[in-house]
């Protein structure tokens, strides 16, 4: 346990660092700021535009090849706030950066690793049972969501590994231990975003509301009290748009499996009035005690 390793708080030494870096960036800035203040830069344009365009202009016109003395205020090295434009563009130089890299990852944070796992235990052993236990063989299209090669996540659950003798988790891509798999989902998300390129498919726990995944079942999201069935519709609109795209031919085996994927999930997403909703939630608990 003394191992560097496993000291847990130790990843966030580079964002201090980083934080520090850009404090230093803007109080710097804001110190230079301070000083400017009183300078108003609507007036600075508008005399910077008379000295350039009217002063000399009538200077080159009148005396071409003149030199300003070293103390002529009209001279541009005197401009204070000509200074400011080479940190304007650092700055969007910088902010281009910064955004670039955190819009790619507020993606995958967006993107629920258990949400994503969820997902897909119900595709890989419910989903592609009924497609092999009604068309064995069947290959899907290569824009069906279905397929493996598009999920987004696929990668970190490469890299994860069981720890038997502390019940915990290990991160493969650096060797780090957490207890518990939501903190090593934390971590692939803080530290390995990078191992995931922006053309490796799309996040499968967004799935969850169409699949109807544990986590979203619990939510209650058939109860009339909160069911919205603008919402559902569109779930329903969606799931059907899927179902089609991971099976668009007519032959038999296909005509099967998407009818009954299609009776399985989206002909449940549905709002169910109050008796409805009690006697369903009655029956699925009746189930489960036997």
């Amino acid at each position: 346990i003394f191992d560097s390793k496993h000291d847990r708080m130790n990843q966030m030494r580079p964002c201090k660092y980083t934080l520090y870096i850009l404090l230093t960036i803007l109080l710097t800035a804001s110190s230079y700021k301070s000083e400017l203040v009183d300078c108003k830069l609507n007036h600075t344009r508008e005399a910077r535009d008379i000295i350039k365009y009217e002063i000399l202009e009538t200077v080159n016109r009148k005396g071409e090849g003149y030199t300003w003395p070293d103390d002529c205020i009209f001279d541009s090295k005197h401009d204070r706030m000509n200074q400011m434009r080479p940190c304007k563009y650092t700055l969007y130089i910088l902010l281009t950066i910064l955004l670039t890299a955190s819009s790619y990852k507020s993606e995958l944070v967006d993107c629920k690793l258990n949400h994503t796992r969820e997902a897909r235990d119900i595709i890989k052993y419910e989903i592609l049972e009924t497609v092999n236990r009604k068309g064995e063989g069947y290959t899907w299209p290569d824009d069906c969501i279905f397929d493996s090669k598009h999920d987004h996540m696929k990668i970190f659950e490469q890299h994860k590994s069981r720890v038997v003798r502390s019940k915990g988790y290990k991160c493969t891509y650096c060797g780090k231990l957490f207890s518990a798999e939501v903190y090593l989902d934390k971590h692939f998300i803080n530290k390995h975003f990078e191992k995931i390129g922006t053309d490796h498919g799309v996040c499968w726990g967004d799935l969850c509301d169409i699949l109807q995944c544990p986590t979203f079942k619990k939510m209650g999201y058939r109860n009339p009290s909160i069911c919205d069935p603008k919402n559902m519709k569109r779930r329903n609109i969606l799931c059907n748009s899927i179902m089609n795209q991971c099976f668009p031919g007519s032959s038999t085996v296909e005509n099967n499996i998407r009818s009954e994927l299609i009776n399985k999930y989206c002909n449940e997403l549905e709002c169910l009035d109050k008796d409805d909703y009690l006697e369903h939630y009655v029956y699925i608990f009746c189930l489960k005690q036997f």
